[in-house]
């Protein structure tokens, strides 16, 4: 009973994780309800292993760490996020998670960093540029956000958010923060 039925369907399942950019846990729920796991802990090992071996650790790291903070575990998602830190991965959308991961544990200015490769790496990204304005917010850093609304605007001109959010960068002040 503590055994995968069908290891052969594994990488399509850590495939459909990394390509969706869906989560571990629903890429072993898809694989679960298609009878192929037993033991689901047994075989999140597998997936882990399989991830590797296909090339996708970094990415399953990054929805480890995501998991981590969404179950309370600050200090277990900070320390997986912290793996991280310095990668450069090939992929925007990770560089963005892994932003808004460090933005959601406090540490803006490794969100920052992350924000800007993802822009370094596909500039026509709407969502990087707002979230990296987003975040040059909460140290001030006004010139840098509208510059970063107006990029996002530029691309997305529908989104409103951002109009309001660079609305309110005029009336924030260093000490109305």
């Amino acid at each position: 009973a503590g055994h995968v039925l069908a290891l052969d369907a594994l990488p399509g399942v850590v495939q459909g994780v990394h390509v969706s950019h869906r989560g571990v846990a629903e890429g072993l729920e898809a694989h679960a309800q298609a009878r192929l796991v037993h033991h689901v802990e047994h075989d999140l090992h597998a997936l882990v292993r399989l991830a590797q071996q296909l090339g996708y650790a970094d990415s399953f790291q990054l929805h480890k760490a995501k998991c981590l903070f969404e179950a309370g575990d600050v200090a277990g998602a900070r320390a997986a996020a912290g793996i991280l830190l310095e990668k450069r991965f090939t992929e925007p959308f990770l560089h963005n998670e892994l932003g808004a991961l460090f933005h959601m544990l406090g540490e803006h200015e490794h969100s920052l960093v992350h924000y800007a490769k993802a822009i370094d790496l596909d500039g026509a990204v709407a969502e990087s540029h707002y979230n990296q304005a987003a975040v040059q917010r909460f140290p001030g850093d006004i010139a840098g956000a509208e510059s970063g609304f107006n990029a996002a605007l530029a691309l997305k001109p529908d989104e409103y958010e951002a109009y309001n959010a660079r609305a309110q960068l005029r009336r924030q002040t260093r000490e109305r923060n």
